[in-house]
């Protein structure tokens, strides 16, 4: 079934363009979650749970 469909589709490197797209997008969202600066906002969070309301 896989290759039936994949024999209709006659842009490969429209696969190689999402998968730039993604990984571009991956990488930049680990930069973002893992900036120094992010810290005092991801340690707020962490006491969330523990906080009473």
């Amino acid at each position: 079934m896989k290759a039936e469909t994949l024999s209709y589709f006659h842009m490969p490197e429209l696969t190689l363009v999402g998968l730039g797209i993604f990984f571009t997008f991956f990488m930049l969202m680990l930069l973002w979650v893992f900036q120094h600066q992010r810290k005092p906002f991801y340690q707020r969070l962490e006491q969330l749970p523990l906080a009473d309301d």
